[in-house]
């Protein structure tokens, strides 16, 4: 997952390629425009991170990077 919309394209490009990249969005507002919005579509936001045992690293825009899942 990435944190924000200005991390987004980085993480798309630096992913292995079978690894799925989702938009953070728990409010599933739109991104601003200056981010590149138009190249982040809905169907690549996530607005929850995923169920126990699955998990998302979340990469925030300072490089560091989280280990998540939600219980239920």
């Amino acid at each position: 997952y990435a944190a924000t919309p200005l991390i987004f394209f980085e993480t798309l490009y630096y992913r292995p390629q079978n690894i799925p990249v989702f938009l953070y969005n728990p409010k599933l507002q739109m991104p601003p425009r200056y981010t590149g919005a138009i190249g982040m579509p809905e169907s690549q936001w996530a607005e929850d991170y995923p169920l126990f045992p699955n998990r998302a690293i979340v990469i925030a825009e300072n490089g560091s990077f989280r280990l998540i899942s939600k219980l239920r």
